[in-house]
């Protein structure tokens, strides 16, 4: 989080994001090859997209350089070039002080919630911090409460009325801060299965491979002389799910293994390739957690999907993706469940026990 936190945020960040992805028709993954119309003037096209990034900076300037929308609205393909400023990253804004802003920082790592609030000892959570600008601020005066690096997790809503008013929450100098309406489980995790699939010919799990690779999806290893040492490499790798192995006779990849260790994984021919998956499946046992029973759960800050066939991810999947995550053709379907037939009954003369409606 940087900068401010504004309740109107998450509303302008939904417009902005649902304009470029209404525009693009984009849902994550790989993008199939949308064509532009053949008759639209492809700089009128270019024009539109570069719009729609400019809009988006424009709303939210300190979300930095915009280059997820870059890439989604595909402005290179345009020839529009992103500024050496834009490339920099995101720019903090930093609240504005003055002598009389009490200021109380927390910190969801080092801190404590009997600490007094300063720099060197902060609060622990959020709640602690603005208690804090409560009891030790007059009402109407400016405050700010800072949160270092790390997540903040509420037990419960934090209620803002009248008397928190000239509050300002923020991170602090460009920290990356969250708060979050989760809650942190500690888990014990069991090995359950761990192997190596079968490689399969004639197939390819790093598709666009310099566009993955800027996005960290995927690792080269380097020269591998066969599959099996390929293989080999992602077995050891513990960040390694699939790799595809080039074979010597591959015009672009000569003898080269990569290893895929983000995104989500569809498969394209390739005529001198050869891919395998690894199965790393692990168990935890929830009984002793409390809540046991959540709707969606996140590991090491990424969203953990039910297990499903096909495998899609909706979060990397979607309509406008080559591999859609869903069935598309069944080679059969389930017999529909009978039912006895429907009986109507209708009641002439209803017994109201002497209840009367006007």
């Amino acid at each position: 989080m940087a900068g401010t936190i504004c309740m109107s945020i998450k509303r302008v960040d939904f417009l902005t994001y649902l304009l470029i992805f209404s525009l693009l028709g984009f849902s994550g993954g790989s993008l199939k090859d949308i064509k532009r119309p053949s008759t639209v003037d492809p700089k009128l096209d270019c024009a539109i997209r570069e719009l729609a990034w400019e809009y988006a900076k424009k709303l939210q300037p300190q979300r930095g350089d915009f280059k997820s929308a870059y890439d989604a609205l595909r402005l290179k393909e345009c020839g529009t070039h992103r500024s050496k400023h834009q490339q920099r990253g995101r720019n903090f804004v930093s609240p504005q002080l003055s002598a009389s802003t009490l200021i109380v920082y927390a910190d969801s790592e080092r801190g404590r919630d009997d600490n007094p609030g300063t720099l060197e000892k902060p609060v622990k959570s959020l709640q602690r911090a603005v208690e804090l600008t409560r009891s030790t601020s007059p009402p109407g005066s400016p405050k700010v409460i800072f949160l270092r690096e790390g997540t903040f997790f509420l037990d419960k809503p934090i209620l803002l009325e009248e008397e928190d008013s000239f509050l300002t929450i923020s991170s602090y100098k460009g920290e990356h801060a969250i708060v979050s309406g989760g809650k942190r489980y500690n888990f014990t995790w069991t090995q359950h299965v761990r192997e190596m699939q079968s490689p399969v010919a004639g197939y390819s799990f790093v598709n666009d491979i310099e566009t993955i690779r800027e996005q960290g999806m995927v690792k080269a290893y380097g020269t591998a002389s066969s599959t099996s040492e390929c293989a080999a490499v992602c077995r050891d790798d513990s960040h390694c799910f699939a790799y595809t192995h080039f074979t010597k006779t591959s015009d672009v990849h000569p003898n080269q293994c990569f290893l895929r260790v983000g995104g989500f994984v569809s498969r394209k021919r390739c005529t001198s390739c050869t891919s395998g998956r690894k199965v790393n499946i692990v168990s935890t046992d929830l009984s002793t957690q409390s809540p046991n029973v959540f709707t969606s759960l996140f590991i090491n800050g990424r969203r953990a999907v039910r297990a499903r066939y096909p495998d899609g991810n909706p979060e990397t999947t979607g309509l406008y993706t080559n591999n859609t995550g869903y069935v598309s053709k069944a080679d059969a379907w389930l017999t529909p469940q009978k039912y006895p037939p429907a009986v109507e009954i209708n009641i002439e003369v209803p017994k109201r026990n002497g209840t009367h409606f006007p």
